[in-house]
């Protein structure tokens, strides 16, 4: 619980639980009682893992660094890129925007 009443709850708190639980083991709880979450992670609870990221790595490697990464967890990619990552480049895509 956050707050300066304690009223906030985290997501992802399980009474009686650990913190470890709280915005899904992949983020933080701020004192309104939100997520940060980590790199490659997304959500209200943090719990969408974003195509192509690495655990550890930082938020670069979402969607194999050809996207973005939304709040659903889904990639919108670049460019010449296709994939639920956006790991393909299109045939013919030699990098330009006029492509």
């Amino acid at each position: 619980y956050r707050g300066s009443d304690c009223s906030k709850h985290c997501p992802g708190h399980v009474d009686g639980a650990a913190d470890s639980t709280v915005c899904s083991s992949k983020g933080t709880c701020s004192s309104a009682g939100e997520c940060t979450c980590s790199p490659g992670y997304r959500g209200d609870d943090c719990s969408k893992h974003c195509p192509g990221h690495v655990d550890g790595a930082a938020d670069s490697t979402v969607c194999s660094g050809n996207g973005t990464c939304h709040a659903n967890g889904t990639c919108t990619c670049a460019t010449g890129y296709v994939g639920a990552g956006c790991q393909h480049r299109c045939p013919g895509f030699d990098g330009s925007a006029s492509a």
